[in-house]
């Protein structure tokens, strides 16, 4: 797996505190969305395809894999807070339990998968393929598309809740991490036929998980 040149590094700072005024701004959108009333806008920040999105991205832009892991980092916590902060300060409860789950995922596993993106997205070969694919395969597998299958072959009842908009964005941004941001042709090929797998796979792993497509 061979590395690409990597891109003159930014300022630290500048780049943290610009990818944490993004991350609040986020937070707060996501927070607000969720009290909107649509179905769609809810969906955008309760599905993982958005935050799947944002590593990747994060990871494309950042010139070091230090940098790509530490934005992680100050993207999801100002996320976290003004998502939960909105909860205290104008809906009134307590998301203590929520805050320290999520942030705890904010400090670890987010700068983890991103790291491994800032290296995927300038490598080539099976293992970039497949550290995109997954990324891309969770997205496709994580249930509006698989809700429309189901639908269509008899799985689903005819007034099952869909989520239509939600599927066209999880096409979109999965076709975005396998097609647009990795910069070898390799990684593309190798990250299609991996997405292709996982999200074939995805419904039968979140119903062991308890999940399932709802």
């Amino acid at each position: 797996m061979t590395a690409l040149a990597v891109t003159e590094r930014r300022p630290l700072p500048a780049w943290l505190f610009s990818v944490g005024v993004v991350g609040f701004l986020f937070g707060v959108l996501a927070k607000a969305a969720d009290n909107w009333g649509e179905r769609w806008a809810s969906d955008l920040g309760t599905y993982p395809a958005l935050w799947i999105l944002v590593m990747a991205v994060v990871g494309l832009v950042a010139s070091t894999l230090t940098d790509a892991a530490l934005g992680a980092v100050a993207f999801f916590v100002p996320m976290v807070v003004a998502y939960y902060g909105w909860s205290v300060l104008v809906l009134g409860y307590d998301p203590t339990l929520y805050v320290f789950a999520w942030g705890l995922l904010a400090v670890t596993l987010c700068p983890a998968l991103t790291a491994l993106a800032w290296q995927a997205i300038r490598r080539r070969g099976v293992l970039a393929g497949l550290v995109l694919g997954t990324m891309a395969g969770a997205i496709l597998g994580e249930g509006p598309i698989w809700q429309f299958w189901l639908l269509i072959n008899g799985g689903l009842p005819a007034d099952f809740p869909m989520h239509p908009v939600q599927a066209i964005v999880d096409v979109l941004f999965a076709t975005l991490i396998i097609f647009v941001i990795p910069r070898t042709r390799s990684a593309r090929l190798w990250a299609f036929g991996f997405a292709i797998l996982v999200a074939a796979a995805a419904p039968a792993l979140m119903t062991a998980v308890g999940f399932g497509l709802g």
